[in-house]
């Protein structure tokens, strides 16, 4: 029976019929399917815009169901949706074996998401790091890459709906950037602080 739950829940979130659902049902099936992955869809372009195109444009126009086939999984131990996403999009991430650009670029949105328990997984500085540099009390990460500059410009191209071509045909800044994050009100900023750690 639980192997059976298992496949309805991932065709679910999928489009994948089981063999084993009768007739009658498949369109209810199949309609609830296309309403659930509707949402679940909505909530990855709400919360990583700019992953989701970067992953679309550089790996499968079909990428968001690598990350609704492991939602399943994900959802039994996450506190909230937002949450279950992340984890289903860090796997998905994962488990295509990318370059770094598309991991930091999913961090750097991360860092934006407002709701859920999204731990990032971007080096934070220590204290004294942040003493040296003058921003004693700030929330500061390192990015291997320019990931400010990328991501401002696959929102460029997201927003002008650019082919995907552009995307692969971009080439990624390498070199250290420090990015600070702090609260107002009910939203995340990011200020790019890498000129403060310049030798």
């Amino acid at each position: 029976m639980s192997d059976r739950y298992d496949e309805l829940m991932t065709g679910l979130y999928t489009g994948a019929v089981p063999d084993w659902l009768p007739g009658a049902k498949r369109p209810v099936f199949l309609r609830e399917s296309v309403r659930r992955r509707c949402e679940l869809g909505s909530a990855l372009r709400q919360n990583w815009p700019c992953t989701m195109f970067f992953a679309r444009c550089v790996l499968s126009e079909d990428f968001a169901l690598s990350v609704f086939q492991h939602w399943p999984a994900y959802c039994r131990v996450a506190t909230e949706v937002t949450t279950g996403l992340y984890l289903g999009l860090k796997h998905a991430i994962h488990e295509a074996g990318t370059a770094p650009a598309l991991w930091e670029l999913f961090q750097y949105e991360t860092l934006h998401v407002t709701t859920g328990s999204c731990t990032v997984e971007i080096p934070r500085l220590a204290k004294d790091r942040l003493i040296s540099a003058g921003l004693d009390g700030q929330e500061v990460y390192r990015f291997e890459l320019r990931v400010p500059e990328l991501w401002s410009r696959m929102k460029l191209y997201h927003a002008a709906l650019a082919p995907a071509h552009f995307v692969r045909d971009y080439e990624v800044v390498h070199g250290a950037t420090y990015v600070a994050r702090s609260r107002r009100n009910d939203r995340w900023l990011l200020d790019d602080v890498t000129d403060a750690f310049a030798q």
